[in-house]
């Protein structure tokens, strides 16, 4: 399950909370009591390169001997 942020309006404190994402629950403030607003935040993401250290960054068969140069044909 994903982790949320949320932010209290009324006394100012953030925190998290653990919940589906099909859930739009009512969070409560852990400091007053208030209703807490979710925060929207840019997310996480992962890069995966590929393994193939052979060749150049452009599909050229040749690897780059100058990356200035690397995808000028």
């Amino acid at each position: 399950m994903p982790t949320y942020e949320y932010h209290c309006a009324s006394c100012g404190k953030s925190f998290e909370k653990i919940h589906a994402m099909s859930e739009n629950p009512d969070v409560i403030c852990p400091e007053c009591g208030a209703k807490a607003l979710r925060q929207i935040s840019g997310g996480a993401g992962i890069i995966m390169k590929g393994g193939n250290t052979q060749g150049s960054c452009c599909g050229i068969d040749s690897p780059c001997s100058d990356p200035k140069r690397c995808c000028e044909k």
